[in-house]
């Protein structure tokens, strides 16, 4: 398990993180899934993940879209006001993030970027499918021809490109 993890995060990422957060308390939901921190990271992406968008011809309201209805689908948490409550964050969406920063390192990245979160979400999607949820965003994103592979050669080849234009 990766201590403080916010000091493994781009800035970007933990804006991402927050809205994630913002869309959990907003739907009334006490728990944050893959589906909320997919959302955020589509709706504000970093420059890598637009480039990823771009390449891989994403129609991004679509995914919005079908991403939304299903976290609408969730139940909601008795809120009222002036209660205190506590947000939970899934194990799949710890383990995205904690193999997201492991890619980062490997690619040489300072810190993990949107698009790192990005692939570590699709891959726990993929591998973990144990429950409803991950069972239906691993649906979505296979009727979206979003695959971790693809994700992660595309990023390997953005992070070099990266690399070379700022050592020139």
């Amino acid at each position: 398990m990766i201590e403080h993890i916010n000091e493994h995060l781009s800035e970007q990422s933990q804006l991402s993180a927050k809205r994630a957060y913002q869309i959990a308390v907003g739907k009334r939901q006490s728990i944050i899934g893959t589906p909320h921190v997919f959302l955020a990271l589509v709706e504000h992406p970093d420059e890598i993940l637009l480039q990823i968008f771009d390449d891989m011809s994403l129609d991004i309201e679509r995914l919005k879209n079908e991403t939304l209805d299903l976290i609408d689908l969730q139940g909601k948490a008795p809120f009222w006001k002036g209660k205190k409550y506590q947000i939970l964050v899934t194990p799949f969406v710890k383990q995205a993030i904690e193999d997201a920063i492991l890619l980062s390192r490997q690619l040489e990245e300072n810190k993990a970027s949107s698009a790192h979160i990005f692939w570590g979400v699709i891959n726990s999607c993929v591998e973990n499918r144990r429950d409803q949820i991950q069972l239906k965003m691993s649906q979505i994103l296979k009727n979206n021809n979003l695959e971790p592979e693809k994700v992660l050669r595309l990023l390997k080849e953005l992070s070099s490109l990266h690399k070379k234009d700022k050592s020139a």
